[in-house]
């Protein structure tokens, strides 16, 4: 019994010593600040660390989390996009069929398709997606509430 008592203390001893962790990179300091702002009214107000870490990711920081996978889908898309312009700077340079524009499949009429629905709509194939829940965003989250109940046991 006293063997688990010091294993228990120094697990406790090792979990209190990371307090105050930094925010993992993939974490936008926009996102970790939502995160790390809200987390000890979450953790006092909801008894269930489960529902307090989706509570924190799910409700309070939605939208923070929301518009930073927006940016990363619409940096993404972009990549897309100027990959295919390349392709299609490269088939335009290469000899061939003089109608390779009107190849649905030609990587002109692709890029063109692209430029389209940016430019004449703002749209992108991952426009109005909702994107899977930030799998980063909901571990710091459970991390800094789990950090925070420890130390509010510890006292």
């Amino acid at each position: 019994m006293a063997g688990l008592w010091i294993a228990a203390a120094a697990g406790v001893g090792i979990v209190g010593m990371s307090l105050g962790a930094p925010p993992p990179a993939e974490l936008t300091p926009a996102v970790s600040s939502c995160i790390s702002e809200n987390a000890p009214k979450a953790e006092q107000a909801i008894a269930s660390l489960n529902d307090a870490t989706s509570f924190l990711v799910d409700d309070v920081c939605a939208d923070v989390i929301a518009a930073e996978q927006n940016r990363q889908s619409a940096a993404e898309f972009q990549k897309m996009r100027d990959k295919q312009h390349q392709a299609c700077v490269a088939q335009k340079a290469s000899p061939g069929p003089a109608k390779q524009d009107e190849d649905d499949t030609s990587a002109c009429a692709m890029d063109n398709i692209y430029s389209a629905y940016v430019d004449q709509s703002g749209w992108t194939i991952f426009s109005g997606v909702r994107m899977e829940k930030s799998p980063q965003a909901t571990a710091y989250a459970a991390k800094l509430l789990l950090e925070l109940r420890l130390a509010h046991t510890k006292r």
